[in-house]
């Protein structure tokens, strides 16, 4: 049994200690298991397993938990705010919701202003009028800076301004400097949440419960609360989109729905209300905790997924998918690529110039980008400004883009280097450049900087791509692209083949199993003129990228019919730049050998002499020859460095 930990002894339950610091904190955990009620029996148990796997004997362990076990346990550790411990286990439970203050003591009006509104916002206040039973705005309002607003309102000025006016509304954003009308809206920072139908107690407990990102919160001098949720959103359109997302969540609460439009009028806080005579009090103001983005991914995730609709499946049209990104629904949004190879191919080039081909509106090897010219965010963390300007300079030359491509790809490549976050942190960046940029694609250059934990492990992978990239992509329309390296080779010259090849990445094979598209980079040898090739091949889900299939008969059996072009460095520029298979680049006779003559066991002199009687080549062609066909899984090699024909069941 493993009873819950606190988190600083939950990671060393799961990492282990330094040598030198093992027993100390073997200890440690032993405590902590006696004082969330393990038997001594259970806890012993718990510390000989940990033991084994930092070095410690079993006798060390038991020590330690006997130590332990001699003094009594102490209160139990219990997780704080959301989260509860029941039962021997921590369960979520709901937020709790803190008391209503009476208002803001000071100054309401002008904590309020500064805290919603930015220098130079032009606001549009209205003074209001009863109109029979009902109280409504008393003609178009005035609007003025948020500065003129603040000078107008000091000492006794809102009362002054208000005079006999019955109330006086605000509108919740900021506008070009004419009216409040939606035309005229500029910023879409708010949106206004009012309920009808429940007491004061209970809006405020629905507000609190539901995370939302409030800046301030009103009471309307009646029976109400105006709560000012800050979305941030780009244009109407996303403005729209967040406001239906937010009433669609709170339904059940029945939200005024009237009050969706930006430029919607809210209470203003200081001002009287003299139908009720009550204040239209600042309950709360202040900077949210959250930004939309987060909240929004808190709520998708952290609730039960929705099911799929039997119709839209049944009639879902594959052209007519808008989350396709590249290939044939190869990428989409919320998708993910893993893109392989080893240290110093170029995979950080490979990744710039697949970005800024995309970004032009063309094919990358035959992968076009789906309808128009994809945006793409590059996070990387090993090059400096002058590495990326060598590498974007390069492409730039090797691609010889018109001055119309030009301007579309620096309108859609960003470029960032960050060696600094890891983990939660570099997520929380992610989150932050993605909705400020607004990315199609993320590309990560290299994913091991910045996972902040051990990718072998399938808990750490699982979590850093399930839990913490997968949400952000989900809600954030784009697809990650992580830049990712091979282990090293192993010493008999053994290695993935074709579909297997999808798993040749270094750490857990969650990685794989997560990617939606893996797409390998590796050497393939040299051409006859000493010229080093490679091959791109997409190993997962190839047939879907529409990479040119350019293959020869070796290249379809070792791929396992997945696609893959032959790639070199380019001649002018730091690029990558398509060529032949490496067999019709040395001729014909290199292309006729026969490997079922090899003799059985032969040494790697006489493969190379075979290679060379077969096809006139010289002893360097003739090795890469040999090493190539390993390579293509046409003969093997053994650990006493013998070799043979390999046998295989795959069709050809």
């Amino acid at each position: 049994m493993i009873a819950p930990l606190p988190p600083a002894i939950e990671a060393i339950h799961r990492n282990g200690a330094a040598e030198g610091e093992r027993n100390t904190q073997l200890f440690k955990l032993a405590c902590q298991w006696r004082d969330q009620g393990l038997t001594e029996f259970d806890a012993t148990t718990n510390a000989e397993e940990w033991a084994y796997k930092v070095g410690l004997s079993q006798n060390e362990a038991v020590s330690a938990v006997r130590s332990a076990y001699s003094k009594p346990a102490r209160e139990p550790w219990k997780p704080k705010a959301k989260y509860g411990y029941q039962n021997g286990a921590i369960v979520r439970e709901d937020l709790p919701v803190p008391p209503m203050p009476i208002s803001v003591e000071s100054g309401p009006v002008d904590k309020f202003l500064t805290t919603c509104f930015d220098v130079g916002d032009y606001i549009n206040i209205c003074r209001s009028i009863k109109d029979g039973d009902r109280e409504r705005p008393d003609g178009a309002g005035e609007t003025r800076s948020r500065e003129e607003w603040l000078e107008l309102f000091k000492a006794d000025g809102l009362k002054e301004w208000q005079g006999d006016a019955v109330g006086v509304y605000v509108s919740i954003n900021a506008n070009n400097g004419k009216n409040r009308k939606a035309e005229s809206i500029v910023k879409y920072r708010h949106c206004l949440i009012e309920f009808d139908e429940s007491t004061m107690a209970e809006q405020w407990a629905i507000i609190k419960r539901s995370g939302l990102p409030t800046s301030s919160i009103i009471k309307s001098g009646s029976r109400s609360l105006h709560a000012w949720v800050e979305i941030r959103a780009a244009n109407a359109k996303e403005f729209a989109e967040r406001v239906d997302f937010i009433y669609k969540h709170l339904e059940h609460s029945k939200p005024d729905p009237a009050n969706k439009d930006a430029g919607r009028l809210s209470r203003l806080p200081g001002a009287m209300r003299t139908a009720t005579g009550l204040q239209q009090e600042l309950v709360e103001c202040g900077a949210p905790t959250l930004t939309y983005m987060e909240w929004m991914e808190r709520t998708i995730y952290g609730d039960i997924p929705e099911p799929y609709s039997w119709e839209q499946l049944v009639n879902f049209k594959e052209d007519a998918d808008i989350t396709q990104l590249l290939g044939k629904r190869w990428i989409c949004r919320g998708g993910s690529a893993l893109w392989v190879g080893s240290s110093g191919l170029g995979k950080s080039v490979l990744c710039l110039q697949a970005a800024i081909t995309w970004a032009a509106g063309r094919d990358l090897f035959g992968i076009s980008p789906h309808g128009k010219p994809l945006k793409s965010l590059i996070v990387q963390a090993e090059n400096d400004e002058g590495d990326v300007a060598e590498a974007l300079q390069g492409i730039l030359k090797a691609l010889d883009l018109t001055a119309e491509e030009l301007d579309r790809v620096k309108q859609n490549i960003v470029i960032v280097r960050d060696c600094t976050s890891t983990g939660e942190r570099f997520v929380d960046r992610m989150r932050r450049l993605a909705e400020k940029h607004k990315p199609d694609l993320a590309w990560v250059d290299p994913l091991l900087a910045f996972i902040g934990g051990d990718l072998s492990s399938q808990e750490t992978a699982g979590g850093f791509l399930r839990n913490l990239l997968n949400p952000l992509a989900l809600s954030g329309g784009f697809a990650w692209m992580l830049m990712h390296h091979t282990p090293k080779p192993t010493r008999d010259g053994s290695g993935y083949q074709g579909h297997d090849k999808a798993y040749s990445g270094f750490g857990s094979s969650e990685l794989t199993n997560w990617a939606r598209a893996v797409l390998m980079l590796s050497p393939c040898g040299q051409d006859e003129q000493g010229t080093y090739t490679y091959k791109l091949e997409v190993t997962k889900r190839g047939k879907r990228s529409g990479l040119r299939p350019g293959v020869t008969a070796s290249d379809f059996i070792a791929s396992k019919t997945q696609p893959l072009v032959h790639l070199k460095h380019a001649d002018r520029g730091m690029a990558w730049i398509e060529v032949g298979a490496p067999e019709k680049s040395v001729g014909r006779k290199a292309m006729s050998i026969d490997w079922g003559k090899l003799p059985e066991g032969a040494k790697y002199s006489q493969v190379v002499a075979f290679v060379q009687q077969a096809t006139g080549l010289q002893e360097r062609q003739a090795k890469a020859r040999v090493k190539q066909a390993k390579e293509d899984g046409l003969i093997e090699e053994t650990e006493a460095g013998l070799f043979s024909k390999k046998v295989t069941n795959e069709p050809f």
